[in-house]
C-alpha cells in the first residue's frame, strides 16, 4: 500500500494530505539514487587529478587542498578534544564528494 502522507506535490484531483502513485515513486526514487555513500572528500584520486590527459596543475592545486583539509580536520579534533560536546560534522575528515539527501 501507498502511504497516504508525504509528498512533493499535491494534485487538484485529491485530498490535498494524500500522495499520488507517480509522486511517490518518483521520491522512492531519488532517495535510493541519491543516498549512496559518496568518496570521502579528503581521498587522493590519484587515477583523476592529474591522470589520463588531465592537466598536471590539477595536481597540485588539489594537494595544496588536501593539506588545507588536513590542518583544518586537525583544528577541529583538537578543539573537539576540549569540548563537552563534540562536533564531529565540522571535520572535513567526514566529508564526503557529495551531498547525501
Amino acid at each position: 500500500t501507498l502511504p497516504d502522507r508525504g509528498s512533493f506535490r499535491v494534485s487538484l484531483d485529491c485530498d490535498e494530505n494524500k500522495m499520488d502513485t507517480q509522486s511517490y515513486i518518483l521520491t522512492a526514487v531519488l532517495a535510493a539514487t541519491t543516498s549512496v555513500r559518496m568518496p570521502r572528500l579528503m581521498n587522493e584520486f590519484k587515477g583523476f587529478f592529474g591522470a589520463k590527459g588531465a592537466p598536471k596543475w590539477e595536481k597540485s592545486v588539489w594537494k595544496k587542498f588536501q593539506e588545507k583539509l588536513k590542518s583544518q580536520s586537525a583544528r577541529v579534533q583538537a578543539a573537539d578534544s576540549e569540548r563537552e560536546v563534540k562536533f564531529k560534522h565540522f571535520d572535513p575528515a567526514r566529508f564526503e564528494c557529495s551531498v547525501s539527501v
